[in-house]
C-alpha cells in the first residue's frame, strides 16, 4: 500500500515534467496562459515555463519570444493568438514532431533544422492555411480568419490550404503568399528589401536572418525540459 501511495503522489510530478515544452524567453506588454485544469488564465512572464495544450493570448502593444525544446522560437506580435497543441521531441530516438495553431495576430517562426533527425516536422495551422517545414524561417500573419499571408525569410516551406492541402505553393527566400479562405494559395510573389524589413518592424525586430537563442544539441534538450514551475501564478 505504501509503494502504490508513493507512486500516485510522485506521477502527477512526473507528468508535469514530461509535458513542458518550452517557456517565455521575453515579453513586452501583458499576455496571458491559458492552461488545462487552471480556472483562470495566468499572467505571462518572462521565464515561465510553457505546458502541452498552453493557449497563448498577447494584448495590445505586445511582443513575446517562445524558446522551444527543441531549439526552435516563436516571436509572438500584439493582439495574437497561439495554441500549442502538439509537440514531441525525443533526441534518443531522433523524432519531432510539433503541430501548433495560429489563430490571430503576426508571427516570426524559427523551426530549428535538425539535420539528423529521422523525423523532424514542424507544423504550423492557420484558419485557413497549413504551413509545414522542416526548418527555417518565415512569418505568419492571420490578417482575419479568412485570410493568411506567409513570408519565407530563410530556406524553404510548403504552404497549402486548410481544406484541401493538395492545394499547395513552394515558398523560397524572400517569396510571399496569401491563403483565403476554400481557395488555392496566391501564386508566390517576390517582397522587396524594403518590404521585408518592414515586416521584421512590426515584430520589433531588424534583420531577417536568425540565430537560436539558447544553444542545443541532437542529443541533449534546453534546461525547459528538466525544471517544473507551479500552474498558478
Amino acid at each position: 500500500c505504501f509503494i502504490i501511495l508513493m507512486v500516485l503522489l510522485l506521477f502527477p510530478a512526473y507528468a508535469l515534467a514530461q509535458d513542458i515544452i518550452g517557456e517565455i524567453k521575453s515579453i513586452k506588454g501583458s499576455a496571458t496562459v491559458s492552461r488545462e485544469g487552471v480556472s483562470k488564465p495566468l499572467k505571462a512572464t518572462q521565464g515561465m515555463l510553457l505546458f502541452l495544450h498552453d493557449r497563448i493570448k498577447s494584448g495590445p502593444g505586445a511582443r513575446l519570444r517562445l524558446l522551444f525544446k527543441d531549439g526552435s522560437y516563436m516571436t509572438m506580435g500584439e493582439k495574437a493568438s497561439l495554441h500549442l497543441d502538439r509537440f514531441e521531441f525525443d533526441p534518443g530516438k531522433k523524432e519531432r514532431n510539433a503541430e501548433f495553431k495560429v489563430m490571430a495576430g503576426k508571427f516570426k517562426v524559427f523551426a530549428k533544422d535538425l539535420m539528423k533527425f529521422k523525423k523532424r516536422a514542424f507544423e504550423i495551422k492557420t484558419p485557413t492555411a497549413v504551413i509545414g517545414v522542416r526548418g527555417t524561417v518565415y512569418m505568419v500573419w492571420v490578417v482575419d480568419k479568412n485570410i493568411t499571408q506567409v513570408i519565407c525569410f530563410e530556406g524553404m516551406l510548403e504552404v497549402a490550404n486548410q481544406y484541401d492541402p493538395s492545394q499547395y505553393v513552394n515558398l523560397t527566400n524572400g517569396f510571399s503568399t496569401d491563403v483565403i479562405k476554400n481557395l488555392p494559395p496566391s501564386m508566390p510573389i517576390l517582397l522587396n528589401e524594403e518590404q521585408m524589413l518592414e515586416l521584421q518592424k512590426s515584430l520589433g525586430e531588424t534583420t531577417t536572418t536568425e540565430t537560436t537563442v539558447e544553444e542545443t544539441t541532437e542529443e541533449s534538450t534546453t534546461t525547459v525540459a528538466t525544471t517544473t514551475e507551479a500552474t498558478t501564478t
